[in-house]
């Protein structure tokens, strides 16, 4: 007979039959377990009421767990960025937190992560890796309600603020330097961080028009120091 097993883990051998004893070689007891390190073969002796014995043998082979590692194709990344998880060295994986082997996911904290690899003896092992996540600079828009509603042709600035140490707008704006509005437009800013991680927020500015003024053509003639009334249409 032969029995399979992974190394470390424990076997129970257990004869049974019309003997009233049962001894087994190799310091074995009958029923009780232990943790065999290499392939072996226990014999066991069974003695009946009659002194009479008889033997029978069982080889235990112990396979090695498989050498599993972890790796990842980019060990730091920026917060939200996407990696990919693999496994080494077993046939199947099991990750931690849900991940899937070789599949891209986001990655928004700094985590480590586990792996549990199986191979076709269906021994397992695991290994775990750490990934890094780098936060992201924060940035926002100084007085963002009120330049949202401006009026054509009126200054704007646009002013972004934050941790990062770099911001360049779009539509060749330039950031704390004021220019004319002449059209409703969405503004972009990305902001750049110590860590080159970016970030970026964004504004829309309606260009609200300005209404048409004319003063009626009423020819009218007083005298001086006397009022009169103009009225815009």
């Amino acid at each position: 007979d032969m029995s399979f097993i992974c190394l470390g883990d424990t076997v129970s051998l257990l004869a049974e039959g019309t003997a009233t004893n049962y001894v087994w070689d190799k310091e074995v007891i009958n029923g009780e377990s232990f943790r065999p390190m290499t392939t072996k073969t226990y014999t066991v002796t069974g003695t009946g009421d009659n002194e009479c014995s008889a033997f029978a043998s069982i080889t235990v082979a112990v396979n090695d767990k498989p050498d599993v590692a972890a790796s990842v194709d980019k060990p730091s990344v920026c917060q939200f960025e996407e990696i990919v998880l693999a496994g080494i060295g077993a046939m199947s994986y099991v990750w931690s937190d849900g991940v899937t082997d070789g599949e891209a996911f986001k990655l928004t904290t700094s985590t480590s992560f586990t792996v549990e690899g199986e191979d076709e003896n269906g021994c397992k092992n695991s290994a775990s890796i750490d990934v890094t996540a780098e936060l992201l600079p924060v940035v926002s828009i100084f007085n963002a309600d009120e330049i949202s509603h401006a009026c054509l042709g009126d200054t704007v600035l646009l002013l972004a603020q934050g941790d990062a140490i770099n911001y360049e707008w779009d539509n060749n704006v330039v950031n704390g330097q004021a220019f004319a509005l002449f059209e409703s437009a969405t503004y972009t800013v990305i902001a750049t961080g110590f860590n080159n991680c970016v970030n970026s927020a964004s504004i829309d500015i309606t260009s609200n028009s300005l209404p048409d003024v004319t003063i009626k053509d009423h020819s009218t003639t007083v005298c001086k120091g006397e009022g009169m009334t103009l009225k815009g249409d």
